[in-house]
């Protein structure tokens, strides 16, 4: 690689880092779910948060303000710091945010800029393309519905077992419509 392969890496690396992709945190979404649960049954929860959090559900200039305050919240927290990456996003939209932002760069030095299999910019001095791993990149799960059906079940079953276990001082188990791992 040479001086100036280098050179248009770096570019490219810091206009990425100056704008970076910002998440969304769609009402609907287990991210927004499991903040509203633990704002409501999580007597840990910040106060503070907890009553931006009640305002998000219907106030759109609250819920930005949520999204904003949620990656500050309990830095030392697993559940918080999984709810403040987990904002909702897909990979279109990312791969739409990458080649918008690097697009500039690439006209900036003549090079032709490939983008997930689409020519963004056509130059003449080098090439630069971006591809997903194996072109096979995860896209996000589909959103479960919380309110009924089989999610109510296995909300249920894993109430009534952590409440009777012999093994939990559980008395007032409330599930929360996420999966951590």
């Amino acid at each position: 690689m040479s001086r100036q392969s280098i050179g248009y890496l770096a570019q490219f690396i810091t206009t990425l880092e100056e704008n970076p992709r910002v998440p969304q945190l769609f009402r609907n979404g287990t991210p927004f779910l499991s903040t509203m649960c633990l704002a409501e049954h999580s007597p840990s929860f910040p106060d503070q948060l907890r009553t931006l959090a009640r305002k998000a559900i219907s106030d759109d200039v609250a819920s930005e303000r949520l999204k904003r305050a949620l990656p500050n919240a309990h830095r030392s927290s697993s559940t918080s710091s999984a709810l403040a990456q987990g904002t909702s996003s897909s990979i279109t939209e990312l791969q739409q945010h990458l080649a918008r932002v690097l697009q500039p760069v690439a006209r900036k030095y003549d090079l032709t800029l490939t983008a997930f299999r689409r020519v963004v910019h056509t130059g003449q001095v080098g090439q630069v393309s971006m591809s997903e791993e194996c072109d096979s990149a995860p896209h996000p799960s589909p959103v479960t519905p919380t309110g009924n059906g089989p999610y109510s079940i296995l909300a249920g079953t894993i109430k009534a077992t952590m409440e009777s276990s012999k093994f939990h001082n559980a008395t007032q188990v409330v599930v929360a419509p996420s999966l951590l791992l």
